[in-house]
C-alpha cells in the first residue's frame, strides 16, 4: 500500500462525529439536576396527581387533559419508576438534547443552502456546533429541563425543532412525502404538549420563502399538503381546548380580568428587554419573578422603544438581508403566544425563552464570526480565537448551569432562592414558608407566610396557610403543657 493509499484509508471527517460533543455537553451542564426533587407544580401533578397513575386503562385520563402527551410522557416514568425523581430528569434531559441535535442539524443545512452556502462554505458544521452547544449548555434553560413539570415547554419545542428539520430535509430530499408526513405528525404531537405549537406553520412559511422558494406561488405549488397539514393542526388545538373543557379566563386569556391586553403588552416590552439580557448574561435567574404589570407606556419607554427598534429592524431586514430577518422573526414568532397581547397571570417566565433563544445565540455567533473573518487576514488565527471563545462560552455557561441546577435541589432551597431575590413577592414566601414549615422549621415558616400576608392582604392562600400553621403551632403548645404538666 503506497503512502497516499495508506492517508486515505485512515481519513476520517471529524466532523460526523460533533453531535458526540452537543451531547457531552449537555450530560456534562446537567449532571447535578438528576438528585433534584420535585417542586412547585411537580407536587399536584405528579407527586399528587392521579391522571398518571395508570397507563391502561388509564389512558383516557390521560387524553382527557389538552397536554396528554406531556401526561402520557410522567405516566410512563410514573410505571417505570414510581417517584423516582432521577427517572424524570434522565427523560427531560435526553428530550433537551434530541433538541440541541435538531438545532444542530437545522442551522448547519441553512448554512449550507445556496442562498448563504459561499458565505458559510465549509464552516456550516463548526457554526452550528457553536450554536447547538451553546443553545443546551446555556443557564436560562435550566427551568425548562430541570424543573420537571416544564417538559411541556422542552418537548413542545422539540416537536417544533422537528417540523422544521423536516422542512429543511424535504427540500433536498428525492422523496419530500415521507419528511412532509413526519412534519405534520410532529405538529399534531405538539399539539399534545403545548399550544405554543400553533406559531409553527407561520415560521415554516417565513423559512421556506427566505431560504428554499422563489415566490410565495412557488413555495405554495410545490408544498401546498404540507401547508394544508400545518394548519390543520389549529383545528386540532381548537377540538383540544373544546373537549377537554380548558377554556378558562382565570389565569391566561383575553378575558383575564387583573389586566388589559394593552397592559400586558407595555409589560413584555419590559420583559423582553430582560429576557435579552439574560441570553447574554443569564444571572441572576428566578424561579417566580412575579413581574409588576405596567399601567402606563411612560413605565416602559426605554424598552419599548428597544423593542420596536428590533421589530423594525427585522422588517427592514426583510427587503435588504432576509436570511437576517429571519433570525428576528424567529424570535417574534416563537414569543407571540406569551409575549404579545393575550394576556397570562404570570407577566415573565424564563421556560418561555426556551426555543427563542436560539435566535438570539445563532445571531451572536454568526455576528462573531463575520467580525472576525473580516478583520483577522490569516484563516488559521481566526479559527483559533473562535474555537478559544466558544471553549470560554461553554465552560462559564456550563459551570452557571451547574449552580443553577443546584438550587433546584428541593422545595426549600428553590423557594429560598427566589426569596433571596423577590423580596416582595408574597407567592414565593408563602411557598418558602410551606416548605420550612414541611420540615418541621415552624417558627421560620411563621415569618415568612405572615410577611406573604402582609405583602398581599387578600392572598386567601397566605391566609388558610398561616391559619393552619397557628393551629399545629398552638397544637404543639398545648402537648408541650400536657407533658410538662
Amino acid at each position: 500500500m503506497s503512502m497516499t493509499d495508506h492517508h486515505l484509508a485512515i481519513h476520517v471527517d471529524w466532523r460526523k462525529f460533533l453531535p458526540l460533543f452537543i451531547i457531552a455537553a449537555g450530560v456534562l451542564a446537567y449532571a447535578n439536576s438528576f438528585s433534584g426533587g420535585f417542586v412547585f407544580d411537580d407536587g399536584h401533578i405528579i407527586v399528587e396527581g392521579t391522571r398518571i397513575r395508570q397507563l391502561w386503562p388509564g389512558w383516557k385520563n390521560l387524553v382527557s387533559h389538552n397536554r396528554w402527551l406531556v401526561n402520557l410522557s410522567f405516566a410512563i416514568n410514573y410505571a417505570i419508576s414510581g417517584l423516582d425523581h432521577a427517572d424524570y430528569h434522565t427523560t427531560n434531559l435526553a428530550i433537551h438534547i434530541l433538541a440541541g441535535l435538531l438545532l444542530y442539524g437545522i442551522v448547519r443545512r441553512t448554512l449550507a443552502v445556496p442562498l448563504l452556502a459561499k458565505r458559510y462554505d465549509g464552516s456550516s458544521h463548526w457554526l452550528a456546533l457553536a450554536v447547538a452547544a451553546i443553545w443546551v449548555v446555556h443557564p436560562l434553560q435550566t427551568q425548562s429541563v430541570t424543573y420537571i413539570v416544564q417538559r411541556s415547554e422542552s418537548l413542545t419545542g422539540l416537536f417544533y425543532l422537528l417540523v422544521l428539520y423536516c422542512v429543511v430535509r424535504s427540500a433536498t430530499s428525492r422523496r419530500k412525502w415521507p419528511w412532509y408526513v413526519c412534519a405534520v405528525v410532529s405538529s399534531v404531537l405538539g399539539a399534545g404538549c403545548k399550544e405554543t405549537i400553533v406559531t409553527v406553520p407561520l415560521l415554516v412559511i417565513a423559512y421556506d420563502r427566505i431560504f428554499l422558494a422563489t415566490s410565495f406561488r412557488n413555495m405554495l405549488r410545490k408544498r401546498w399538503p404540507l401547508y394544508a397539514g400545518l394548519f390543520g393542526t389549529w383545528g386540532l388545538l381548537v377540538l383540544i381546548i373544546v373537549t377537554t373543557g380548558k377554556v378558562s379566563v382565570v389565569t391566561a386569556g383575553f378575558g383575564y380580568a387583573q389586566t388589559t391586553p394593552l397592559q400586558y403588552l407595555l409589560t413584555q416590552s419590559e420583559v423582553i428587554a430582560h429576557y435579552l439580557r439574560l441570553a447574554v448574561a443569564p444571572y441572576p435567574l428566578c424561579f417566580d419573578y412575579r413581574w409588576p404589570t405596567a399601567s402606563s407606556i411612560l413605565d416602559v419607554l426605554p424598552q419599548g422603544l428597544l423593542t420596536v427598534t428590533m421589530g423594525g429592524a427585522t422588517l427592514v431586514a426583510l427587503f435588504k438581508s432576509p436570511p437576517l430577518a429571519f433570525v428576528g422573526i424567529w424570535f417574534f414568532i416563537m414569543l407571540a403566544p406569551t409575549s404579545s397581547i393575550m394576556p397570562i397571570a404570570d407577566n415573565a417566565a424564563e421556560h418561555r425563552m426556551y426555543l427563542p433563544l436560539a435566535a438570539v445565540i445563532a445571531l451572536l455567533v454568526l455576528s462573531a464570526y463575520e467580525l472576525l473573518t473580516r478583520t483577522s487576514q490569516r484563516l488559521a488565527r481566526t479559527k483559533i480565537i473562535l474555537i478559544s471563545l466558544l471553549l470560554a462560552v461553554l465552560t462559564t455557561f456550563t459551570c452557571m448551569t451547574l449552580l443553577r441546577n443546584a438550587d433546584y435541589n428541593s422545595r426549600e432551597s428553590i423557594w429560598r432562592d427566589t426569596v433571596q431575590k423577590q423580596k416582595d413577592n408574597p407567592r414565593a414566601h408563602l411557598n418558602f414558608g410551606s416548605s420550612l414549615a414541611n420540615l418541621d422549621r415552624l417558627d421560620e415558616a411563621k415569618k415568612h407566610i405572615e410577611h406573604a400576608v402582609r405583602l398581599a392582604p387578600r392572598y386567601a392562600d397566605a391566609r388558610h396557610r398561616l391559619g393552619k400553621l397557628l393551629l399545629l403551632l398552638l397544637y404543639k403548645f398545648l402537648r408541650f403543657c400536657e407533658f410538662s404538666l
